[in-house]
Parts: C-alpha cells; structure tokens; sequence
C-alpha cells in the first residue's frame, strides 16, 4: 500500500547547518540539472521559434497543435462543456479577488520636496502581460483568475495567456472559460520552458510579453529566472513548485491538518509539506489522518513523494525560508485569524499565487510600471480571516463542482479541506449546499440583510432540465388558431439566451453582468427595492432628471435627496462636489446619475463618475443611465465596472434602435448584484415576441443603419438648434447630447399653445422648479422639425 512517509525531528536539536537541510526543497537537490536543461530549451526556442516550440511540445506534452493560439471556436466549445455551476463559481470567485485586488491598487503622487522642486510617482499600466497557467497533470483554472482578475485591472493593453495542451491537442475548457472572464486577450496552447521563452522573446505565433507572470514546476520557474536575467522580460517572481506549512497545537483537529497536507501534496513530487507542532500526540494522529485521506486519492504516487513533519517549540521555527503558505490550527478559543482552509484562498479573494522558497522573504507582486520606491522594500503578506458564520455561500458551491471537476480524477485532495465534515462549521459555513449565504462582493454589502438570503420564485423555464415534451408548466397542449407555428403557448424564456449575448457583445460586457429588463423601468424599480430599506436607506437624484427614479423611491419609502443641476450659464451640469457630499451625508444607497441628462441634455465626463464611485465605494450603488449613449460623444461607464464594483450601467434599446414598442433594456452591474436581481423579480418578464423583434433589431446590417440613423438625428439636432436660437422669444437652447432639446421661451406656455394647435406635442418641463420656462423636444424628421420652426416662427410674441 502507498504511504506517505513523516520525517519527524527534533527542530530545537538541530544546529543552523542541520535545519537549512531539513528544509531544503526537493527542487534545490536538482537545481543544476534543471538549470542545464532549461538553458537548452530556451535556447532551442530563440534560434528556431515555432519549429522548436512544436518539437519540444511533441516531446514533452505529446501533442503539436497545428495552431498553438486557441481559436473561437475553442472558446465556443469550452463554454459548452464546463458545467453552470463551476462557471458561475469562477464569476464569483474573479468578483471576490477583484474585490481584493481593487483595494490595494498602486496609486501615483506628487510631492515638492524642495521650493521648485516637485517629484512624482507615476503608475502606468505595463503594456503586455503573459500569464502562465499549469495544467499539465492538473488544470488550474483558479490560477487563470488570479492571474487575470489584476491584470484586467491594471489595464494592460494586452494580456497573453500560455496553459499546456492536453493529450488530444486543446486546452482545458475551464481554463478557457475563466480567461475569458478575465477578459485575457490571446490564448496559447503551449507549457512548460518553452512557453516560457516563447513569451519572452516572441515567436511567429506568440509575441513578446513585457513581463511575465504565475506558478509552475521547477522548469517553469527556472525558465522564468533565466529570461528575467537576460533581460528578455521581467518576472513576477520564482513562484512553485507547492509548498505548505501547517503550524497546530494539541488543540487542532488532525483530520484537517491532514487534509491541508494531503491538498499540496498532490500537486507534484516537488512539493513540499511541513507540519510544525509541539505536541508529539498529535503527530501520531495526523499520521494516521494522512495514510486514512492518502488511500481514496488518485495521485497517491505523486503524494507519496513529498512531506516532512516538524515537532519543535513554534515560536522559536518563525525564521527565515519558511513556506508561503502557513495555516494555523489551534485550540479555541483563538485571537489569531480564523481556520481558513488554505484551498479557500482563490475563491475567497486574496489568491495564491505566491512566492516560494527563500524569495517569501521579499518578493512582491505588481502589475504598474513604476520607479523604484519604498513600497519594493516592504515585506507584503496576505492573510484570510473567517468570521463563523461567513464561510461564503460560493465556497460551499465549490466543494460540490470540484468533485464534479474531478471526474478525471485531478487534484482530488484540493477539495478535502473543505469536505472533510465539521469543517465547514469550524470556517463559519455549513457542509451542505442548501440555504444561500451572504456573499462576500463589497457590492453585495449594500443589498438590503433580509433579501442576502433570498432565494426568489423558481419558474419551469429557470431551470436547466432539458427534454423533449414539457409538461412541468401547465401551458396550454393546444396552440392558439391566431398564433400559426404554436410558439405563443410556451412561457418565453426568463433571459433570453441569444439576445442577452448579442447585448453583452454590443456594450462590451460579460452575460453575468447584465440583466434584461422590461425598459430601463424595471431595472431601476429592482434596484431600489432591492438595496433600500424603507424609511431609512436614500435615493440621490440630480433634477431635472427623469422621474422614474423619484417615483420607484416614494414606493419604496426611500427617503429622495435631490442634488439639482448646477446652470453654468451654456448648460446644465451634474453638480459632483454637491452629490457627494450629500450622499455621504443623507446615507445615500443609490445615486442615480443620468448621461445625458434628460431633459438637460449634458453628458457626465466618466472621470467624474469614477470621482463619485470612489468616494461612495461601499457605501452607494452607483447607477449611470445611459438611455441617450449612442448620441453622446463620451465612452461608456460600462468600462469602469472592472475596477468598481459600485458602479451599474442602465441602456436601452428604446431610442437610439428604434424599439420603443419592444421594451428592451439593460442593467449592467456586478455579477454577483445581477444573481440577486434575477431572483427578485417576477418570473417570465421579456415577452417572446418582444425578444425576437430586438434580436432583429440588432443583427450587423441593422447596427449599421442604427449608426447612419443616428447620425442624422445629430445633424437634425444642430440645425433645429440654430434655427430655434434665432427666433424670437427663444430665450436660450441648451447643447445636447441625446436625440432632444431643452429650449427656455420668455412665454412657454403661448409656445407649447401655439406647437399643439399646430398637432405638434412636445414635453412640458415648466413644473421642475429650475426649468418654469422650458419646454423639451424631441428631434424628429426633417419635415417634422420643420413643422416645430413654422409653428413657433408664426406665433405673435409680446414685446
């Protein structure tokens, strides 16, 4: 039977010289091997590019894809096979290191540290990226997001991605999934050194990256260190082979000690693993854990390579050359952080994509391009710290897709910490699936206590049984005479598949990020509803705006705090300075900020927008409406939601498209807020037809006359706007970026008489307060605009 050998010793017995050699690392013993090797592929790369990288890859990974680069159709097809729950784990999980990632960003500065003399720090984001991502004998999706989640928010212009093929030529299809979610830009199907070197110093096929990053076997860190001292590409750091240190007192439990061993030592006979305790009792258990766990596992003969067991006085073990991963397991009561399973550390946010070896004494982790500061010379460690009670929800989700992930029997023990029973008690969550549990997105905060838990109203076509007669909804089993092809009589489906990717595609977001809704109505009724507590949590609103914000407010019994446009003499603007300062101070939840404002007209700069998330972060949703978009000359909020997850995005396909009737709109906002919203509202809200028009709607050739249609409603917009401004009693027309005008009339009344008696309507503005001579319209044809000057030309005006 395989057994996992415990070398056990006497730390405080040991002389300096005798203690280093305990801990030196399987890989070190083989170093200069490894060195000679690595030099050679690396080599063999830079003289003959892909030619090499295909016969190294025939060697090693058995397979030379005629394409390393990974296709769409590669995408399309891993998208297919990874199962729902694992990829909406993955939308969590990327959330939540987002999350953590955000709030340590570097930030540049200014300083004068003499009269006349100012220094600055600039943080620029590094112009291409390459990520390596293992998965020769195990894929690491994980290891993709926390990978891809920084350097999407670093901004780089370019993310390169490298992952080893699998025996039949593709890459692992989570692994794709999850740097599509990241946003990574170009995948290879390439491992080993010579992904490495092909990143570094570029190929026909693969290009050079600036500076490279992620774990790997000793060849791939070898291969790093090599390049980084040529000076091909810079490195992130020596990160693998695995390691874990697990320091317990008489207190822990030995089956969680074992299973926090067991899941390191499975990654690769490199690895290695250390208990340190100072209770001998507690050795023996544990090593009984450990041949208990080690005999369900599949790689047991790579687990049986590596461990060690350390007994010595832990205070007195804390010095140099530690592992990077150190879990402590103590008796309770514990003042120290929580029993966090070491596994838990992707999912919950902080990653694990560490230094290894001696380098956890120093190295760091960027993705800015900077000068050399202080901040290179501080020591950074991350810790988790578990509350009981608030394991989070996606984390128990994540214990049932890893055994469903490793049906290919990989990485089995990775699932153990967290399996074993009790322990979820003991990190705050429960062992089973059922009943939900707050998640732990910072936008999620501000959700209101009561609907955390909300699980919503589960419809017959929510869920993902699949078959051929359907009789799970009592729909009619006749069609109606009227409705030819019988489709009518099926419950239409909640989220449209087709237009809720063709609507992601066209704002430039993920489908977990966006919502279809009934217009934008719905949205912002959702929105209230679900993040304000009647009578105490606020809407901030900017009038003149549009109403339904005011109105969702009062139904809820929000309290409305109104920040009014600031008249800059040529336009209506967003007071920023007022909205924050109010919303901080009238326990704002929501902030509603229209761009452009109806009916002002006037486009909020997205700087601005990124002023207001920031200063509300964690305190506020901020919500962008941005019904008028296409007729603004401004980007989209929509960019700003990697980096703020505060931040929502409402479109509409009611203006710019042309489909009203259809009632079709958006929000766009952190996944984890979108889930929330689907479960809180009513079960069938797009009706078929009214899905299948605005697919139509948005095919390309559609797009294009959408394009040209907008064009010359922007031209109709500046010669209705000159034309009006000469004439008499117009007081003033403000500039507009959405497809109408604010006009202000010394009569508005004898000039909203006068366009109705001739048939034409337009909006009445004069019951805002700042606008009680104003009167909107909306651009029409050229001969309906015409018809707007003619009215108003003849018209007696008083002097």
């Amino acid at each position: 039977m395989n057994r996992l050998s415990m070398n056990v010793v006497q730390w405080s017995t040991l002389d300096a010289s005798a203690q280093a050699q305990e801990l030196q690392r399987p890989v070190q013993a083989v170093a200069a091997q490894t060195r000679d090797a690595v030099a050679g592929l690396i080599a063999a790369v830079r003289a003959d590019g892909d030619v090499a990288l295909r016969e190294i890859s025939l060697r090693f990974d058995g397979v030379a894809p005629e394409s390393f680069e990974v296709s769409e159709a590669e995408f399309a097809a891993a998208e297919q096979a990874v199962p729902d729950d694992l990829r909406q784990a993955m939308v969590e999980a990327a959330a939540r290191i987002g999350v953590f990632h955000k709030a340590g960003m570097s930030q540049g500065y200014a300083v004068d540290t003499a009269p006349g003399v100012r220094c600055e720090r600039v943080v620029r984001p590094i112009g291409r990226v390459g990520l390596y991502v293992p998965a020769g004998s195990a894929p690491l999706p994980s290891t993709a997001l926390m990978l891809g989640v920084p350097a999407q928010l670093a901004g780089c212009r370019e993310v390169v991605l490298c992952t080893p093929p699998r025996k039949d030529g593709s890459a692992d299809p989570a692994v794709l999934v999850a740097a599509r979610l990241t946003g990574v830009h170009r995948v290879f199907k390439l491992g080993g050194a010579q992904a490495i070197a092909a990143m570094a110093y570029g190929t026909d096929s693969v290009p050079a990256c600036d500076k490279l990053f992620g774990p790997g076997n000793s060849f791939v860190t070898e291969a790093k260190q090599q390049v980084a001292q040529d000076g091909a590409a810079a490195i992130d750091m020596p990160a693998g082979p695995s390691e874990v240190l697990v320091i317990a007192d008489a207190g822990a439990n030995p089956a969680f000690v074992a299973a926090d061993l067991l899941s390191q030592a499975e990654h690769g006979p490199d690895s290695q693993v250390l208990l340190l305790t100072d209770d001998d009792a507690l050795l023996a258990r544990v090593d009984a854990e450990v041949q208990a766990q080690l005999a369900r596992l599949s790689r047991v003969a790579i687990a049986t390579q590596c461990a060690a067991g350390l007994e010595a006085d832990p205070g007195g073990f804390a010095g140099g050359g530690l592992p990077d991963q150190q879990p402590l397991r103590t008796r309770a009561p514990d003042p120290r952080p929580a029993r966090t399973p070491r596994v838990a550390g992707a999912g919950r946010g902080s990653g694990l994509c560490l230094p290894r070896r001696l380098h956890a004494r120093g190295a760091g982790r960027l993705l800015q391009r900077h000068q050399p500061c202080a901040a290179h010379r501080w020591r950074r460690t991350r810790l988790q710290r578990g509350e009981r009670g608030q394991l989070p929800e996606p984390d128990q989700r994540a214990v049932g897709h890893r055994a469903g992930h490793c049906r290919d029997r990989r990485l089995c023990a990775h699932a153990g910490p967290c399996r074993r029973p009790g322990r979820a008690r003991e990190c705050g969550g429960t062992a089973h699936a059922g009943g939900r549990m707050s998640a732990p997105d910072a936008v999620m905060s501000l959700v209101r206590a009561d609907l955390q838990a909300f699980a919503g109203y589960s419809s017959a076509r929510s869920s993902a049984l699949v078959g051929d007669v359907w009789l799970n909804a009592n729909e009619s089993a006749r069609a109606n005479p009227a409705d030819s092809e019988g489709r009518a009589r099926r419950y239409p489906d909640p989220q449209p598949a087709a237009l809720r990717a063709r609507l992601a595609e066209l704002y430039g977001c993920a489908t977990e990020q966006l919502l279809i809704g009934r217009g934008s109505d719905e949205a912002i009724d959702l929105l209230v509803r679900a993040l304000c507590e009647p009578g105490r949590d606020a809407v901030l609103v900017t009038p003149p705006v549009f109403g339904m914000y005011a109105v969702c407010a009062r139904l809820q019994n929000a309290p409305l705090l109104e920040v009014p446009l600031r008249d800059d003499g040529d336009a209506l603007n967003a007071d920023i300075d007022a909205v924050i300062a109010t919303a901080l101070a009238g326990n704002a939840k929501l902030v509603f900020l229209c761009s452009p404002s109806n009916p002002a007209g006037s486009a909020i700069a997205l700087e601005q927008v990124e002023r207001v998330a920031t200063a509300l972060q964690g305190r506020a949703l901020v919500v962008v409406d941005e019904a008028y978009a296409e007729y603004a000359a401004l980007p989209s909020a929509v960019t700003l939601l990697p980096r703020y997850d505060n931040v929502a995005v409402l479109r509409t396909l009611s203006k710019a498209h042309a489909l009203a009737a259809a009632r079709i709109g958006s929000l766009i906002a952190a996944p984890a807020l979108i889930a929330l919203l689907r479960r809180c509202r009513a079960p069938y809200p797009i009706p078929g037809p009214c899905a299948e028009l605005a697919l139509a709607g948005l095919s390309d050739s559609n797009l294009q006359l959408t394009a040209s249609r907008v064009e010359r409603i922007k031209t109709e917009r500046g010669r209705l706007q000159q034309a009006l401004a000469v004439l008499p009693g117009v007081l003033r027309v403000y500039p507009s970026q959405g497809n109408y005008l604010l006009v202000r009339f010394s009569d508005a009344q004898q000039a909203f008489d006068a366009l109705l008696a001739a048939g034409v309507v337009v909006r009445d503005q004069r019951a805002a307060p700042q606008l009680h001579d104003a009167l909107r319209i909306t651009i029409g044809s050229t001969l309906e605009n015409d018809r707007v000057l003619s009215a108003l030309a003849a018209r007696r005006v008083a002097a």
